[in-house]
C-alpha cells in the first residue's frame, strides 16, 4: 500500500514538472537564435522580429508569474550572446512594453526585462541610467503601495484633494490626457464595459476620471461629456507648477484600482483582468 502511495505522488510530481515545463515552451517558442538575430545592428529591427516580438509578450501573458520568470530569464541569456545587438534588443523591449502599451500593460514583464538587463555587462553606463528611470517609473504606484494624494478641480466647480473624495469604497481611477489617442481609445472602452457600469451604479465602486492636461479652456468644453455617475475632475494647476508629478505621469493612460483604504490593487490591468477582478468582490 506504501509503495502504490509512493508511486501515486512521484508520478504525480512528474505530470506536474511536464505540465510546467509545456508552459515555459508555450512562451519560450520565439526566443531561439532566429528570433534575436533579426534584431539588426542599428536603428532598425525586421518587421518579423517585431511581430514575433508581440505574439511572444501576449503568451507571457498566459502564463503564471513563475513561468513568466523562466521564460524572461531564458531569453535574457539567450539576447546576452548578441551584445552587437542587445542595445537594439532594450530598444525593441521597451517601444512594445512601455510605450506602445495602449490598453493592456506589460509593466511586470518589463521589469523583469530590465532588471535583468541591468546585472549584465553588455549595456553601456548611460543604457544602465535609462534603465534604472524607466524601473522607477514602472515602480510608481505599483500593487500594494499607497494611492498619492492629488489637489483637482471638480467638475461640479470647487477644489479638493484627491484622497477626501474616494468615499472609502474601492475606486476605478483613470487618468488621461484628452489629445492622447490610446486615452481615448481606452476611455470608450471603459464607457461600455458593462460590468464596471453595473459596480459603479450600484454602489460597490466608484469611477474617477481625472485629466492631467494643462489646456483649462478646452477642459471647460469637455468636462461634461463624461457619464454623469462617473466622478470627474482636473488636475489642479498648483500640482502641474509643482514639477513633481513629471514623473508619476511619464506615459497615458494610467488605469488604477484602489480599496477602501487607497491601497493600489492593480496597476495599468487589461480591462479583462480589471472586469474580472470586479466580478469576484462582488
Amino acid at each position: 500500500m506504501l509503495k502504490r502511495i509512493l508511486f501515486s505522488a512521484v508520478w504525480l510530481l512528474m505530470l506536474v514538472f511536464v505540465f510546467h515545463q509545456q508552459a515555459v515552451a508555450q512562451v519560450l517558442n520565439f526566443n531561439d537564435d532566429d528570433f534575436l538575430s533579426m534584431v539588426k545592428g542599428d536603428d532598425e529591427v525586421s518587421p518579423l522580429a517585431d511581430s514575433l516580438f508581440t505574439r511572444y509578450v501576449l503568451s507571457l501573458q498566459r502564463v503564471s508569474e513563475r513561468n513568466q520568470i523562466s521564460a524572461v530569464r531564458q531569453l535574457m541569456s539567450c539576447a546576452s550572446r548578441y551584445p552587437a545587438y542587445y542595445e537594439q534588443w532594450m530598444r525593441l523591449c521597451h517601444r512594445r512594453l512601455y510605450e506602445e502599451i495602449d490598453t493592456l500593460c506589460y509593466d511586470a514583464i518589463y521589469l523583469k526585462i530590465l532588471r535583468r538587463a541591468l546585472v549584465d555587462s553588455l549595456l553601456t553606463e548611460v543604457s544602465k541610467e535609462r534603465c534604472r528611470y524607466y524601473e522607477r517609473l514602472l515602480q510608481q504606484h505599483a500593487p500594494g503601495s499607497t494611492l498619492r494624494d492629488f489637489v483637482v478641480n471638480l467638475r461640479e466647480g470647487g477644489e479638493a484633494r484627491l484622497h477626501r473624495l474616494l468615499e472609502r469604497k474601492p475606486a476605478v481611477l483613470f487618468f488621461f490626457d484628452p489629445s492622447c489617442i490610446r486615452c481615448q481609445l481606452l476611455m470608450s472602452r471603459l464607457r461600455r464595459e458593462k460590468t464596471l457600469l453595473r459596480a459603479v451604479n450600484e454602489g460597490e465602486v466608484l469611477m474617477f476620471a481625472v485629466c492631467v492636461s494643462e489646456d483649462f479652456p478646452f477642459w471647460e468644453t469637455i468636462k461634461n461629456d463624461f457619464p454623469s455617475s462617473w466622478r470627474v475632475a482636473l488636475l489642479s494647476e498648483s500640482e502641474h507648477r509643482s514639477g513633481a508629478n513629471a514623473y508619476i505621469f511619464d506615459r497615458f493612460p494610467m488605469l488604477l484600482l484602489v480599496d477602501a483604504k487607497q491601497r493600489v490593487l492593480l496597476k495599468n490591468p487589461t480591462l479583462y483582468e480589471l472586469m474580472q477582478r470586479l466580478n469576484r468582490s462582488k
